[in-house]
C-alpha cells in the first residue's frame, strides 16, 4: 500500500473501528506499537528542578498483531541523557566538549549545532543516520535510540511496563494524596473490551493494577471497570467505543465519549480505593461525540461552591457545534443518581463549515493572573484564605474567562476562543465557549496541548540554567496526523511561530517545560520523537533532535 493511501486508511479507522481482543499472542511490553497516549507524571517530580521523572506512553495494538498491548513508563532522566545537548559556541559546551558549527567530514558537512566529543560524529554513540531517506521518513538527525540498550551503554529508558486491553485511545493522570504510596492514579479508555482502565502509580514511576495475579503481566479485571453492570446499581455498562476522556481536577469525576452511540459515560469516585464506578450514560446528543474537557473551576465562596456543580465541553467529528454537559443530582455524593445532564450548546461559525472537531483543551492563564491581582486588592494571600472575602471574590467573578482552543477538520484550523462572560452565573461566565478566531492549519489536526518553551530573557525573574537566562512562555501545540506537522502557536502574539516536521502518523504529545522538551508519539511507525523547545538555540528550535525506539512501519506498507 502506497504510504500515503496507507496514513488516509490508519487515520479513518483510528476513528472508527473497534475489535474484541483475542486470544493471540502475548505483546512484547518494551516496545511502543501504534502509541496514542502520552503523559507526564506531575506527581513524582525533582524536588530542586520540579521536572517529572517519568512519562507513560499507551500504546493501542492497532493491527491485531497481538491480543492486547502495553503501557510503558519511562525514565526522563535517562531520556534527558541520550538526548544530544544544544550549543550556539563552545561556551555552552562543558568541556573538553565543543559546539560542532564549522562544517566537516566528521558532521557530514552540515553542521549540528550540538556539543560534540572531540573527533566524535556528532550524535556520538547513536550516530548520524546513513541517507537523506531515513531523515525524510523519520526526521531527526541520529540513529534511534534502543528502548532497553540505550547506546550509550548506560541502563534502560523504561522503569516498568504493564498489559493493557487492545486499543486503549489516550492516558490520563489525576493525584491521588489521599494514598500516600501510589500518589497519582492513570485512567484510560480500552475501545477493544469497552472498560475504564484504571491504575495506580508508586513513586518510583511503577504500576500498580494486580498484575502479578495474572499470567501475562496484565491488569486483572478490577482495574478494568464499566463492563459488568453488577459494579453499579443502574445495571449498566460502558458502551462500545469510548474515545475521548476526561477528570475533574479532583479526580472524583471521570467522562468518556462514545464515538458510535451518541452518548457521554459519568464514573464517579474516581480516586476511592476499589476505583472508579459507572454511575450513568446520558444519550441524544450527536452520534459522532470524540473530544471532552473539564470546564476549569472558578473561584467561588464555601457557599458558591456547594452551588456550583462540575461541567465538561464536548465536541463532535459530524456536528459543528460545542455542547455543555453538567453534573446534576439532588446530592452528588448519592452514588447511582447523579447524572450529565445537558446544559447548553453553541454552534462552531468561526471557520466555514465547523465539522470534525478532534480535541479541545482550557487554558486558565490569564484567569489565574487576575485572581493573583484580585489577592493584592483584596489584602488576602491564596485561593483558601480569599474564599471568604466578599472584596476578593467580587474581583475574582470579573475575571477573564478560561481561552479555549479547539483543533477542527473541516476546514483544517485552530479555533481561538473564552468561556463567555455572562454575570448572571456564579462563575462570571455562562461556561460555554465563543470562538474568535479562526488559524488555518495543513490536513489533519488531531491533538491540541498546553505547554511552556524557553525563551531567552534579561529579566530579574530569569531562570539561569546552561549559562544562558530564559523565561518560560506560553503556547499552544498542535499535531496534525495527516500532514506530518506539530504547530506551535503564540497566544500572546497570535501567530504561528514554527511548524516542527515529525515522523509519519504523529499523535500523542506532552510537553516537558522543565527541561525544555516536547515527546511526540508516532502511531504509524511506533517510536517517539524528541523535540527540543530552546529558543535560546535557534538552530535546534521546533525539530527533532532525537527518536526513541526504532520506527518500525505497519506490516500493510511492508
Amino acid at each position: 500500500m502506497r504510504p500515503l493511501l496507507l496514513l488516509a486508511a490508519v487515520s479513518a479507522l483510528a476513528l472508527s473501528s473497534c475489535f474484541s481482543p483475542g486470544d493471540g499472542e502475548a505483546p512484547p511490553l518494551n516496545r511502543l506499537y501504534f502509541p496514542t497516549g502520552v503523559v507526564l507524571d506531575s506527581v513524582n517530580v525533582d524536588s530542586k528542578t520540579g521536572a517529572s521523572k517519568f512519562m507513560y506512553v499507551a500504546s493501542s495494538d492497532f493491527d491485531l498483531q497481538y491480543r492486547s498491548s502495553s503501557l510503558a513508563a519511562f525514565d526522563l532522566q535517562r531520556i534527558a541523557e541520550v538526548v544530544p545537548v544544544n550549543c550556539n559556541a563552545d561556551a555552552d559546551c562543558a568541556s573538553p566538549k565543543t559546539c560542532d558549527t564549522e562544517a566537516s567530514a566528521l558532521n557530514g558537512y552540515v553542521p549540528s549545532f550540538f556539543c560534540v566529543s572531540p573527533g566524535s560524529d556528532p550524535c556520538g554513540s547513536s550516530d548520524s543516520r546513513a541517507t537523506e531517506a531515513d531523515k525524510l521518513l523519520s526526521p531527526g538527525r541520529c540513529k534511534s535510540v534502543n528502548i532497553d540498550n540505550p547506546q550509550d551503554g548506560g541502563s534502560s529508558l523504561l522503569v516498568d511496563t504493564v498489559g493493557i486491553g487492545a486499543f486503549a485511545t489516550d492516558v490520563i493522570l489525576r493525584p491521588n494524596p489521599a494514598l500516600p504510596k501510589t500518589p497519582a492514579r492513570l485512567f484510560l479508555p480500552v475501545r477493544g473490551d469497552g472498560t475504564l482502565h484504571w491504575i495506580d502509580l508508586g513513586t518510583d514511576g511503577h504500576f500498580n493494577c494486580n498484575q502479578s495475579s495474572t499470567d501475562d503481566n496484565s491488569c486483572d479485571g478490577v482495574h478494568r471497570v464499566g463492563n459488568d453492570p453488577k459494579e453499579n446499581v443502574n445495571d449498566i455498562v460502558q458502551p462500545p467505543e469510548p474515545f475521548g476522556i476526561a477528570a475533574t481536577t479532583d479526580g472524583q469525576y471521570v467522562t468518556i465519549t462514545n464515538q458510535t452511540t451518541g452518548s457521554v459515560s459519568l464514573y464517579s469516585n474516581g480516586l476511592a480505593n476499589g476505583g472508579p464506578k459507572l454511575e450513568s450514560i446520558s444519550s441524544g446528543f450527536p452520534t459522532a461525540p470524540v473530544t471532552i474537557a473539564a470546564v476549569p473551576q472558578p473561584a467561588l465562596s464555601p457557599a458558591q461552591a456547594s452551588s456550583w456543580s462540575p461541567g465538561f465541553l464536548v465536541a463532535y467529528s459530524n456536528a459543528a457545534q460545542v455542547d455543555l454537559l453538567r453534573l446534576r443530582g439532588d446530592d452528588p455524593s448519592d452514588v447511582g443518581h447523579v447524572v450529565l445532564g445537558y446544559a447548553g450548546s453553541v454552534p462552531i461559525t468561526a471557520n466555514s463549515i465547523g465539522f470534525d472537531s478532534r480535541s479541545l483543551v482550557f487554558d486558565t492563564d490569564q484567569r489565574d493572573e487576575d485572581y493573583v491581582a484580585c489577592e493584592q486588592i483584596a489584602g488576602c494571600s491564596g485561593l483558601d484564605a480569599c474564599q471568604l472575602n466578599p472584596a476578593f471574590l467580587d474581583c475574582a467573578k470579573l475575571a477573564r474567562q478560561p481561552d479555549v482552543y479547539l483543533a477542527n477538520r473541516t476546514p483544517a484550523s485552530l479555533l481561538v476562543g473564552a468561556l463567555t462572560p455572562d454575570q448572571n452565573f456564579l462563575a462570571g461566565s455562562s461556561e460555554l465557549p465563543s470562538f474568535t478566531d479562526n488559524v488555518a492549519l495543513t490536513a489533519g489536526p488531531s491533538r491540541v496541548v498546553l505547554g511552556r518553551v524557553r525563551v531567552p530573557s534579561s529579566s530579574p525573574d530569569a531562570i539561569v540554567t546552561d549559562g544562558a537566562p530564559y523565561v518560560l512562555e506560553r503556547r499552544v501545540f498542535v499535531v496534525c496526523f495527516d500532514s506530518r506537522r506539530v504547530f506551535i502557536y503564540d497566544p500572546k502574539r497570535r501567530v504561528i511561530e514554527a511548524r516542527v516536521i515529525t515522523g509519519r502518523g504523529p499523535f500523542a504529545l506532552a510537553v516537558d517545560d522543565a527541561r525544555g522538551l516536547a515527546y511526540i508519539a508516532h502511531f504509524t511507525d511506533s517510536y517517539l520523537g524528541v523535540i527540543s523547545l530552546d529558543q535560546r538555540f535557534p538552530k535546534s528550535y521546533a525539530s527533532i533532535v532525537a527518536n526513541i525506539g526504532t520506527p518500525s512501519p505497519p506490516r500493510a506498507s511492508k
